[in-house]
């Protein structure tokens, strides 16, 4: 009953009266009646018009020779394609409607924004209509302008956009500032490159000033001269030292106090040790002390019954190194770690660096003697 009403309502007639109504050439240009617009869709969307009665409405008012009415008419359609279901999409993907505006766009002197527009809306409603088979006729259409070589509009925003003018300064600054500050950051990384080269150059000349002044006059190690030698013998090299390890051996031999020395230790060494307290010896007699005055350097008895006392040992020399030497060694090692984690460069390159290693390595046999004498006392 309502769609019966509808019809009278909504007839022929009056379709085409409200269609002609929100296309009117009376209309200002660029003003569109939204509501009537919306209307009139509705009315096809409810089926209260005939989807192939609104088409031939639209395609009437197209072939008007009013760019105005046509642009119009071009608006108004593309809502009812918006809002006017599915058998109004159809219609508008007809043959019937589709060939009409190709027939339009080959007009000589049709108006540059019609052709636009019509171009346009072509371009939206194959991509809306894409996959639907159906409807693909507006899709061939729209492949054939394009190989025809139509100035398609560009798919997309068309009008410049600003997001913000502090956004448009910083784009425009970087694309004024890009080719200097490529050269500038070539420049400035090798002139840091080669400031660190300068700077390390710097430390290592003076460290080995600091160095060179409290000990210019020692640049290795030379042992101080003691009466007294330990059992183990120095590092010495037999091939570039053959003739002064000679008369230290002879030295060694020659000297009675020495050699005495030695002996008593090893005595000592191999005594055989009590299985019991001392406590619990049973008392001997009495027995004449054994005199070691005999021995050359010795002059002291010791009681049967006690242990053999160890004989006097004789103050050591010390190894330890001394503070210009530490500074010399801890230089050559805080430069060379340094030169590695600068990416291992060419140490040849800094002359300093070999004088330093000179003194560090004639540290090499008293630094030597020094971490076994610690050894030894520790261990």
């Amino acid at each position: 009953m309502t769609s019966y009403f509808s019809n009278l309502l909504w007839g022929t007639s009056q379709l085409d009266d409200a269609v002609d109504k929100a296309t009117s050439e009376l209309l200002p240009t660029g003003s569109e009646d939204i509501a009537l617009n919306l209307e009139i869709s509705d009315q096809i969307r409810s089926k209260s018009i005939s989807p192939k009665d609104a088409m031939r409405a639209l395609k009437r008012r197209l072939n008007h020779k009013n760019p105005n009415v046509q642009l119009l008419s071009l608006g108004l359609t593309d809502t009812c394609v918006k809002n006017g279901g599915d058998p109004f999409l159809l219609e508008v993907a007809s043959r019937e409607f589709v060939d009409n505006l190709v027939s339009i766009l080959k007009i000589p002197a049709l108006n540059h924004d019609v052709k636009t527009k019509i171009l346009r809306l072509i371009q939206n409603w194959a991509t809306a209509f894409e996959g639907k088979a159906n409807l693909s006729y507006m899709g061939e259409v729209y492949r054939a302008l394009q190989h025809e070589v139509m100035a398609l509009p560009h798919f997309g925003i068309a009008q410049e956009v600003r997001v913000c003018d502090s956004c448009h300064a910083k784009l425009t600054k970087k694309q004024k500032s890009h080719r200097t500050s490529q050269s500038v950051s070539t420049s400035r990384h090798r002139s840091a490159r080669d400031f660190a080269d300068a700077e390390l150059q710097r430390a290592i000349q003076l460290s080995l000033e600091e160095v060179g002044a409290g000990g210019s006059k020692r640049p290795g190690y030379v042992p101080s001269p003691s009466p007294w030698q330990i059992s183990e013998p120095p590092l010495i090299d037999q091939r570039t030292r053959p003739h002064e390890a000679a008369p230290s051996q002879a030295q060694e031999e020659d000297d009675p106090d020495l050699r005495a020395a030695i002996e008593a230790s090893l005595r000592e060494a191999n005594a055989p040790r009590p299985s019991a307290p001392l406590g619990l010896e049973t008392p001997r007699a009495e027995e004449p002390p054994y005199n070691y005055a005999t021995g050359p350097g010795y002059a002291q008895s010791y009681p049967p019954s006690s242990v053999t006392p160890k004989p006097t040992v004789p103050t050591l020399p010390n190894y330890d190194l001394e503070p210009l030497e530490e500074d010399a060694v801890l230089t050559f090692s805080q430069t060379v770690e340094q030169l590695q984690q600068q990416g291992g460069r060419d140490l040849s390159r800094y002359p300093a660096v070999t004088e330093l290693y000179d003194k560090a390595n004639g540290l090499r046999p008293k630094l030597a003697m020094s971490l076994g004498d610690t050894g030894r006392k520790h261990g």
